[in-house]
């Protein structure tokens, strides 16, 4: 029971914020900054054996992936025991020797030279380096770390993620030191914070802008193909000749949106499109329908192959020459390289990941989408 009579608790009194002093921080779990940057020398011996079995497949795809391949070059008195940087943040390769072995292929590879342990082994002995790497026994562990060539990909995924990792340490650990020692303006120090980080994500990006020199490269190469085509076009023929001319043709990585009012025959438009480039060209096709059914597609392309008139086809009235050449039609659309997926509500993220798949799986040059306003957008910022 409460005792209503009983005398109210005294207060604590009230700290003297002025001259009370200030408390000790809380202890944090501080991070070790002297463990081992990230890296996995399982997956970079990996990688190194994969070039050893198959080194021009394989230094190819690393070259493809790689801006900066060779990170060893510098002058002989500011470098190490593998003449490489002090910090090998820098270095693809977290073990330096391996990074030595990686950029002495390279040098044998741009040599046109063949690439297996003797010549490796001959190439570090001329540079006085073999010994450094591990000798010849190293080479021979690494081809016997790997089974074959074909898991290249997922070894370079990994040391690529960890290369990134150790990048990214390192520019972090400079930007807290530049903080705790930055007097000047602020906004220029964030400035500098954000063109190290872009930097980093433009790498893993894998393209940055193209310098004029290479522009040039692409532009004369473009012109040598102009002149040794004689006109004829550069991209996929659409069937229609006034639009090839003016287009060209269709090209890789382009977006080409069909726009007229309702009704004035867009799909019919796109499909004779894709029946062009399907049977006469032979080239993969997808379409993504997301408002006619997959089998409403093929008729109408059965329609417009064998010249019948589709209310004729949907009334019945069709005799024994048009069933004649809807049965020829048919056997041709049999075996063309046409993919149609009629998945209704698709979302933007949904239909590039199917997109993606047909393109692994069949190789498709081509995607059609009807129509664009039908897909929606998983972002939050598209609902509001």
């Amino acid at each position: 029971m409460i005792d209503a009579n009983e005398e109210p608790m005294p207060e604590p009194p009230m700290e003297d914020l002025v001259q009370a002093p200030r408390r000790p921080a809380q202890a944090r779990p501080q991070v070790d900054v002297d463990r081992a940057p990230p890296h996995s020398i399982e997956a970079e011996q990996g990688v190194l054996g994969c070039l050893l079995l198959d080194p021009d497949e394989g230094l190819t795809f690393c070259l493809e992936k790689l801006k900066e391949p060779r990170q060893l070059e510098l002058p002989k008195r500011e470098r190490g025991q593998y003449g490489s940087y002090t910090h090998n943040a820098t270095t693809f390769f977290y073990e330096l020797k391996h990074q030595v072995i990686f950029e002495s292929m390279l040098d044998l590879h741009e040599a046109k030279q063949a690439i297996d342990i003797i010549t490796l082994k001959q190439f570090l002995t001329d540079k006085k380096q073999l010994e450094s790497v591990g000798g010849v026994a190293y080479f021979s562990t690494l081809m016997n770390a790997v089974p074959s060539a074909a898991n290249l990909e997922y070894y370079f995924n990994i040391v690529w993620e960890k290369y990134l990792l150790r990048k990214t340490v390192r520019t972090c650990t400079e930007i807290v030191r530049e903080a705790y020692e930055h007097e000047g303006e602020v906004a220029r120090l964030l400035d500098e914070v954000e063109g190290k980080i872009q930097k980093i994500n433009e790498e893993r990006a894998g393209e940055a802008a193209s310098t004029m020199k290479e522009l040039v490269g692409q532009a004369i190469s473009r012109i040598q193909d102009f002149h040794e085509r004689g006109g004829g076009l550069s991209g996929l023929s659409t069937g229609f000749m006034d639009f090839d001319k003016m287009s060209d043709g269709l090209h890789a990585a382009e977006m080409i949106v069909i726009a007229a009012r309702p009704s004035m025959g867009k799909t019919s438009l796109a499909m004779n499109i894709v029946e062009h480039v399907t049977l006469n060209e032979n080239v993969p096709v997808g379409v993504f329908s997301l408002e006619m059914t997959a089998e409403s597609l093929v008729t109408r392309m059965i329609c417009s192959n064998a010249r019948l008139n589709f209310k004729n086809l949907r009334d019945g009235l069709l005799n024994a020459n048009d069933f004649q050449r809807i049965t020829q039609t048919a056997g041709k659309l049999h075996k063309a390289p046409l993919y149609i997926d009629d998945t209704p509500g698709l979302s933007i993220l949904q239909l590039r990941a199917k997109a993606r798949r047909m393109h692994s799986q069949y190789g498709i040059k081509l995607i059609v989408i009807d129509y664009l306003q039908l897909l929606h957008s998983t972002s939050r910022r598209a609902s509001d």
